[in-house]
């Protein structure tokens, strides 16, 4: 019983954190590799409240922005080479990547949505030197997305987190619920458009509430949330426990 205890992570929505802090990190990158080789352009992805959608939507930037260092010692640092021969690609090829949380906010007013876009956007005008040339959201949007491509040659990856937030938010609402999907709807459906200058999105949430109406806005989406390819990609199984906290499950005990 004289083993030290590891250090874990509290709040454990960063990949990049985890790994830096050196918390303790169940190797879930085998799914990177799946993902790597599923030919969807629009995979979705539906969990609960807290078992990790985002924390592997982090480890999805980490992956596309080419960090190999912080995947030293996983799975996929060992097949990232093989992947990129099968696929014609360099290893660890970089793409910017624009992450849009959504989990977060107050949809519960007329403009609550509106207000988180607008405030996202800006960041991201704000971080890449896009200037601002209109105010409307989608060709903010297209604006960013055209302007990353140009400054680096690489396509766009899009991850969205809590996808459908703002409308389980607002479920008891219906009015201000169609105004939301609506613009989610229009704001999505610029990347039929664009596809040319996006790699791939990824999109999670809590439901499939109002699926074809979001997803609908895609071409080729498809919902990985029952995939046996994925099924354990948040969340432990009881042999992941077991092969992982050895240490802690003898000090529980």
């Amino acid at each position: 019983m004289n083993e030290p205890l590891r250090r874990y992570s509290l709040d454990p929505y960063s990949f990049e954190d985890v790994r830096k802090q050196g918390c303790v990190y169940v190797d879930k990158t085998q799914f990177l590799a799946n993902f790597s080789t599923h030919r969807c352009y629009v995979p979705v992805f539906c969990r609960p409240h807290l078992l990790g959608k985002t924390l592997f939507l982090t480890t999805l930037k980490a992956y596309f922005e080419g960090k190999k260092e912080l995947f030293k010692g996983l799975y996929i640092e060992s097949v990232e080479e093989e992947l990129a021969a099968q696929q014609n690609r360099e290893p660890w090829k970089k793409h910017p990547v624009l992450h849009l949380d959504l989990s977060f906010g107050t949809y519960r007013t007329e403009t609550g949505l509106e207000d988180v876009l607008q405030s996202k956007l800006a960041r991201w005008e704000d971080e890449f030197g896009c200037a601002q040339r209109t105010d409307s959201i989608n060709f903010r949007f297209i604006d960013i997305i055209r302007h990353l491509y140009r400054e680096t040659g690489q396509r766009v990856v899009l991850l969205v987190d809590g996808a459908d937030a703002a409308l389980l938010d607002t479920y008891d609402m219906p009015e201000l619920n169609d105004k939301h999907n609506r613009t989610l709807c229009g704001l999505f459906n610029i990347t039929k458009s664009h596809d040319i200058n996006i790699e791939t999105c990824f999109l999670t949430g809590l439901s499939r509430i109002r699926e074809r109406d979001i997803f609908g806005s895609f071409n080729n989406w498809c919902d990985l949330s029952f995939s046996r390819d994925f099924y354990n990609v948040c969340g432990f199984t009881e042999q992941e426990v077991r092969d992982n906290f050895p240490l802690e499950l003898k000090a529980l005990a």
